[in-house]
């Protein structure tokens, strides 16, 4: 459907534009890289306390015009968080998923907003980048849809890592970041450097975790993608599951189900087996809050911590909001054993099920939950 949509955009181009196509292969394919200062020594009066900050934002597509913008908006959130936290304790802040996706817009912004729809944004901004997108087909063999992030993932990117990398510095915290659209940069190993290199036709739903000295900890890409995903969709590239991993902070061994994963045992018996007792579950549910949706969403990470005894917990950030056409609605949720929950929280049209500390009070508005692990 979605290629559909915009396949007609990356036809017809003139042969002046098949020339400069290839004298502009090489500023395509390398957008330079960003390179994460030393660490500074990071010390807390209590490691064996986790502030956890699970962020429920809503799509507000001016926030997603330009950089400055971006961070702007991201820098509130994490303002509102810090106010709720003591910075004498680890803290770590989790955000929802594809929140970096229209990071895409940037450059593109005031002639894509006026579309009704996600779709004819999509081809405004194909349109708009048709050099790049018509090389990146040619070269890897692609769709216009997975042409664009290749096109212009290192400026989404850029702003995306170096937005969060710079607030967890600022801040002293972790930032587990949402996640985003993004090719398979290259990441140094000790996460000191990446390189906005475009090397293959990949392009994962990605999520960084960074450090409070800024820099990337690990990096997790979706196994299990949806319908708005898959072939017919933006038409990502899967991760595997055997790649999935388990990273050490203070007071936690987090592991990461991206949405969808969440659903999948295969993918949380993985990361349980690696070590994990917190499960992270960043979100975006593209449909409304209906009851059914909220029984479906007891089946994701509310099931895998009833299943799993060594899961102290699992947080899960919701998305919601409007993107052009496409809606978005969750409760953002931190979840525990029953016996450990906190009386009286459910979702908000089903019975009551216990499981929950923390739970946001709508699907459909900017709410920051802070609890606290000990």
């Amino acid at each position: 459907m979605w290629k559909k949509r915009i396949i007609w955009a990356a036809v017809g181009v003139s042969a002046a534009a098949l020339i400069a196509l290839f004298v502009l292969a090489l500023a395509l394919t390398h957008g330079g890289s960003t390179v994460f200062d030393p660490p500074e020594p990071r010390t807390y009066a209590d490691t064996d306390r986790l502030q956890i900050v699970t962020v429920q934002m809503q799509w507000n597509l001016p926030d997603f015009a330009s950089c400055d913008a971006f961070e702007t908006a991201i820098a509130r959130l994490m303002d509102d968080g810090m106010a709720q936290v003591d910075p004498d304790y680890p803290a770590l802040f989790v955000f929802p998923e594809l929140l970096g996706a229209p990071l895409y817009l940037d450059g593109d912004f005031e002639q894509a907003i006026g579309e009704d729809t996600f779709a004819g944004a999509m081809e405004v901004v194909v349109k708009r980048n048709l050099v790049g997108v018509l090389f990146h087909m040619a070269r890897f063999r692609v769709s216009p849809a997975r042409a664009l992030f290749l096109t212009k993932g290192h400026i989404a990117g850029r702003t995306y890592v170096e937005t969060f990398s710079q607030l967890a510095r600022a801040h002293g915290v972790y930032i587990s970041a949402g996640s985003i659209p993004l090719p398979a940069f290259p990441l140094a190993e000790d996460g000191s450097r990446l390189a906005y290199t475009v090397r293959g036709p990949e392009v994962h739903n990605v999520s960084y975790l960074f450090g409070p000295d800024g820099r990337i900890v690990s990096r997790q890409r979706k196994a299990f993608l949806t319908a708005l995903e898959d072939a017919d969709g933006l038409d990502l590239t899967p991760g595997g599951v055997d790649a999935l991993e388990v990273v050490e902070i203070p007071g936690a061994r987090i592991g990461m189900a991206i949405c969808l994963d969440g659903f999948k045992d295969e993918a949380v018996d993985r990361l349980v087996e690696l070590g994990a007792d917190i499960l992270l579950q960043p979100s975006a549910n593209p449909g409304r809050w209906s009851p059914g949706e909220q029984e479906n969403w007891l089946l994701s990470a509310w099931r895998q911590v009833q299943r799993w005894p060594e899961l102290r917990c699992a947080v899960n950030p919701m998305m919601n909001g409007n993107l052009f056409d496409l809606v978005f609605e969750g409760q953002s949720a931190v979840i525990v054993h029953e016996d450990d929950a906190k009386p009286g929280l459910t979702y908000q049209d089903v019975p009551s099920t216990g499981g929950f500390l923390a739970l946001a009070s709508q699907p459909d508005t900017e709410e920051i939950l802070v609890t606290i692990l000990e």
